[in-house]
């Protein structure tokens, strides 16, 4: 099996499979987290991405954990890493260093999924974080009416941060959310 691809060091080839899908990236948030992956629903519809994507697929995987993981998505396309902190989603290189990688290779919408997705109240920490400015973002990517289909946890932290971040648009897979998928 190759060794894991790690975005910050294929940034050409990244961006060359940008181009060919057009703008569109999969990002997926830890998506092995926990024994809760082996949810038949959430372990068919990964399977199903993984082999089927044509976008390129962004994995955010704790460093220590990169190696686990690209082994046991042994069927899956190219797939590129962000190695994050322990613990949390914050990439080690930073959200800064992300935002321009992405940038550069011309990212016009994500598709954002992965564990540790809870669906948040309007108390929750990342809404007191910068609700407005969230909500303005979402309502500028998604040229309609605001609905913040935002989650809390490791899946949240990285919605608000892709938000920031002026991507384009920016659309979660509620089928790739676990354990909490919002409502629509």
């Amino acid at each position: 099996m190759a060794e894991p691809q790690l975005l910050f060091e294929n940034r050409e080839k990244f961006a060359g499979k940008v181009k060919r899908s057009k703008g569109k990236v999969i990002v997926l948030v830890h998506p092995l987290y926990s024994l809760a992956w082996k949810d038949r629903k959430y372990r068919r519809a990964l399977e199903g991405v993984m082999k089927k994507a044509t976008a390129p697929i962004i994995v955010l995987e704790e460093a220590e954990k990169v190696a686990k993981t690209h082994a046991e998505l042994k069927n899956a396309k190219p797939v590129y890493y962000v190695e994050t902190v322990p613990n949390w989603v914050t990439p080690m290189q930073s959200w800064a260093a992300l935002h321009t990688a992405l940038r550069n290779a011309r990212v016009k919408t994500i598709l954002l999924g992965g564990m540790n997705a809870k669906h948040a109240e309007p108390d929750d920490a990342i809404f007191r974080l910068d609700r407005e400015t969230a909500i303005r973002a979402y309502e500028r990517s998604q040229r309609r009416p605001a609905y913040l289909p935002i989650t809390a946890r490791c899946v949240g932290e990285t919605y608000f941060r892709l938000i920031q971040g002026n991507h384009g648009k920016i659309r979660l897979m509620p089928e790739l959310l676990s354990p909490d998928k919002p409502e629509y």
